[in-house]
């Protein structure tokens, strides 16, 4: 059994006077159900064609989902990346006041930026790597006592120390005497131990190991 399909095609290129030219093709129905089901099986590739698209960011297969992620550059929403998904968030986005917009960009900026204090696993991982420092009892922060022959060589540590910090911009809290220094380390923004201080903590340990320090935790 057959099935009669009808493709025009315009001449106009070759004689705009002339008619298009029908022609006639046969196609089985096992052949043209062939033709359907490999076409379903082959993934789409490309991204969706439209003005509004270009205001998300695109990555692809994202995390568990199975399909690439879209990321709305002005608010932030992320959700697959499909025109309908995109077109329907983006009339929502539209609706909302522009300076509240701002709002939000300014604070998942700031967000952004504000340590998170580590988890118990973290932890553990964290202060590994720092075995010469010890936990302050009764609050979440650590603490070193670091020895050097003199006063100068002391001063020398808290210089390369307090340059240290404001790279970060983490500052611990220290005490001194001659060549005696005591350093503790938390993070107010989140009143505890945050990856900040366990990065400040190998540095420090970096710099007394290369002034070839004595100490005694």
């Amino acid at each position: 059994m057959f099935e009669i399909f009808q493709i025009h095609l315009s001449m106009s290129t070759i004689d705009p006077s002339s008619s298009p030219i029908t022609t006639v093709v046969a196609t089985t129905k096992d052949e043209n159900a062939a033709a359907i089901a490999a076409s379903s099986c082959i993934r789409k590739v490309g991204r969706p064609k439209s003005p509004i698209h270009a205001e998300f960011e695109w990555s692809p297969k994202f995390g568990d989902l199975k399909c690439d992620q879209a990321k709305c550059k002005h608010c932030g929403w992320r959700g697959a990346y499909s025109k309908q998904n995109m077109d329907r968030h983006w009339k929502n986005c539209l609706q909302r006041p522009r300076e509240d917009l701002h709002a939000l960009e300014a604070r998942r900026r700031f967000l952004s930026t504000v340590p998170k204090r580590l988890t118990s696993t973290e932890r553990s991982l964290g202060l590994a790597k720092v075995p010469d420092w010890k936990i302050v009892e009764g609050r979440d922060a650590i603490y070193r006592r670091f020895e050097f022959k003199d006063f100068s060589e002391a001063w020398g540590f808290m210089s390369r120390a307090a340059l240290a910090a404001e790279q970060i911009n983490h500052h611990p809290e220290w005490f001194n005497v001659y060549n005696r220094v005591e350093v503790t380390l938390s993070t107010h923004d989140c009143d505890g131990l945050s990856q900040n201080d366990i990065n400040l903590a190998t540095k420090l340990d970096e710099f007394a190991i290369g002034l070839k320090s004595q100490h005694d935790i």
